[in-house]
């Protein structure tokens, strides 16, 4: 059913910028969707803003500074307002994910992106509550794997920071350092479940997720150095916040076009192969 070829990244990544012509304005104000709903949902949150001497105060301790921004008294009102936020969010932000995920399924098949694809699984309430469920669970998987990776080496750090050597809290933060790159590549491969539930061809949101970890199994270290590959865009990115739009743009589209490769569904691709040979 799926070929494991290796996919020529040049090739891939030339193919999709082709594939966005003509989405680059659309694929700006998903963009620019994708940031401000999340935002404005998660503003109304009932936090402070801590004065700055509590934050130099705090230092380094992450903890001390979630902290900081919590309110000074809990009531339940203050505990009902989270909760009902929160619902807010996953019932708006998880379907609006798999809509921009649409979104770049349809530009790198060929056809233009349309904001109707964005907002489509609003339509109907089973893909609600799966891409909820989807969500749920890439999460969770992200979480397991960041538990395997990264809280060795702060263990050892912690250890290394009790019995006063510092050599061996400086190992171990480099150690960190690496694994934190190693979990970044690692479950950035969990956004083909999104692309494969988007499709809408899978079913569910487990049926979608164990379809991405069949399909991508003997794929991993290809697909982490594809993304990798991105780490320049994502320095840029930061810099420039205006470059995001675009970055955002080319990754999803070479994602998307990936998937089709690993279908054999992208004869454009296939085209580019044999005029490169």
């Amino acid at each position: 059913m799926f070929g494991y070829r290796p996919v020529n990244r040049r090739l891939l990544k030339a193919a999709s910028s082709r594939a966005m012509q003509g989405s680059w304005l659309r694929s700006f104000l998903v963009t620019l969707l994708s940031s401000f709903i999340p935002m404005l949902i998660l503003g109304t949150l009932p936090l402070r803003m801590p004065l700055e001497e509590e934050l130099i105060a705090a230092g380094g301790d992450m903890m001390k500074l979630a902290s900081l921004f919590l309110p000074e008294t809990i009531t339940a009102r203050t505990i009902a307002s989270f909760v009902v936020t929160g619902i807010i969010y996953l019932l708006i932000n998880c379907p609006f994910t798999v809509g921009i995920h649409r979104f770049y399924l349809a530009v790198a098949s060929g056809e233009r992106g349309k904001l109707s694809h964005v907002f489509s699984p609003f339509t109907s309430l089973k893909t609600v509550f799966s891409s909820i469920g989807l969500s749920v669970i890439v999460a969770v998987a992200s979480l397991l794997w960041a538990i395997a990776l990264l809280l060795p080496p702060l263990f050892f750090m912690y250890l290394g920071s009790v019995i006063g050597s510092v050599f061996v809290v400086w190992l171990c933060f480099i150690l960190y350092f690496i694994v934190t790159i190693v979990w970044i590549l690692k479950v950035s491969i969990y956004k083909f479940a999104f692309f494969i539930f988007a499709e809408g061809k899978t079913g569910g949101a487990w049926k979608s997720f164990r379809t991405m970890q069949k399909i991508t199994r003997q794929r991993t270290s290809e697909l982490m150095g594809l993304r990798a590959s991105y780490f320049g865009w994502d320095l840029a990115a930061g810099c420039f916040s205006a470059l995001l739009f675009v970055y955002n743009a080319l990754f999803s589209t070479v994602y998307a076009k990936y998937l089709f490769c690993l279908r054999n569904e992208d004869s454009t691709l296939k085209a580019d192969e044999r005029t490169d040979i």
